[in-house]
């Protein structure tokens, strides 16, 4: 399967060769190539567990010099699939919080959405800036519309966590 992406005959797909691949497997024929933060994000994916790749020092050059190696193609897959079939409701949620239009929910733009999603229930910029963390795998700092699945589960799994500590310490507030 590989072979048709595979240009280079080097027996991995590298960066560009990734990118074709998403653009040929891209679910809207209507939509632009593949964004980078996507590209990136799927070879993250793919490569879920190298350290060299996920560790504090990586870099756009890192993502980019990074392959997908035949053994790691199904993860890459499952994740661009699962990503396509998520996308209308992504971009719904990209065209109410995304104010400025650039393609990425900041800082600002995802404590808005995450105060919606918790019942308007204000979120603290520390829980913003963890989910952040602990969603955004390629490193920019902000919630790219790839990222948006990984960062609600982030984001429940957080929100779970402080009710838990909250009922343990007999507190009446959950999440602030």
């Amino acid at each position: 399967m590989l072979k048709e992406w595979n240009v280079k005959n080097c027996g991995y797909l590298d960066y560009s060769e990734v990118e074709q691949w998403l653009d040929d497997m891209t679910i809207d024929f209507a939509k632009s190539r593949p964004q980078r933060a996507e590209v990136e994000y799927i070879i993250m994916e793919a490569n879920s567990d190298r350290d060299e790749v996920h560790g504090p020092d990586r870099t756009y050059q890192t993502i980019k010099s990074t392959t997908i190696l035949p053994e790691h193609f199904g993860r890459a897959a499952d994740a661009w699939i699962e990503y396509q079939e998520a996308l209308p409701q992504i971009q719904a949620i990209f065209d109410k919080f995304d104010r400025d239009q650039d393609g990425v929910l900041s800082k600002e733009e995802f404590q808005v959405f995450l105060t919606d999603l918790n019942e308007l229930e204000p979120v603290s910029e520390e829980d913003v800036a963890t989910v952040i963390k602990n969603s955004d795998i390629v490193g920019h700092g902000n919630i790219a519309a790839i990222n948006l699945p990984k960062a609600i589960a982030a984001w429940s799994a957080l929100d779970k966590k402080k009710r838990k500590q909250a009922e343990a310490t007999g507190s009446t507030c959950c999440v602030c």
